[in-house]
């Protein structure tokens, strides 16, 4: 067993990866199968698996086991080594820290929208908006008085004097 698989930390990276994103169902059932065939390998990579083998057992084309491999591969997942049709079978190597999944989807995703951000920065978004704070807002809406904030001794003298307060007050 190579040092340092965790199947359940490479099955809750899995499952994050998926929440971030959602995985076709081709490509969950093409994980699966990759990390069951990595177990009983006792997670010796690469783990060698023809397509049709895996077409058959996963009862679907061979096309889908090829985008569902290029899926998994695209985010970093696995990584493959393609067969070709004379008789080389692809090779397929399970990235077994899900960390480094997230990392590099995080460094694209933040390449991506800083150019987005870069390319949209002359635009001011800001013109013709009226800033306003929301309780003045609300209360505007309400006509109701914005609450202030009383201070200990004016809390403490209103409640000797026993007298009604007219303004609502927000006691922190």
């Amino acid at each position: 067993m190579e040092k340092g698989v965790n199947i359940y930390d490479l099955l809750h990276g899995f499952w994050k990866e998926n929440e971030y994103e959602p995985f076709p169902t081709s490509a969950i059932a093409l994980f699966f199968f990759l990390v069951d065939r990595a177990n009983s390998r006792h997670w010796k990579m690469p783990v060698s698996c023809p397509t049709t083998f895996i077409s058959h057992l996963l009862s679907m084309s061979r096309q889908t086991v090829i985008a569902s491999r290029d899926v998994l591969w695209k985010r970093g997942l696995i990584m493959v080594s393609k067969g070709d049709v004379k008789g080389t079978v692809p090779l397929y190597t399970i990235v077994m820290d899900p960390k480094m999944w997230t990392s590099r989807l995080t460094m694209e995703q933040t390449a991506d929208l800083t150019g987005n951000l870069t390319a949209n920065s002359t635009v001011d978004s800001t013109v013709g908006l009226t800033t306003y704070n929301k309780k003045d807002k609300i209360s505007s809406l309400y006509n109701v008085e914005p609450e202030k904030i009383l201070n200990l001794d004016v809390l403490e003298e209103l409640f000797l004097s026993d007298t009604p307060m007219s303004v609502p007050c927000l006691c922190r």
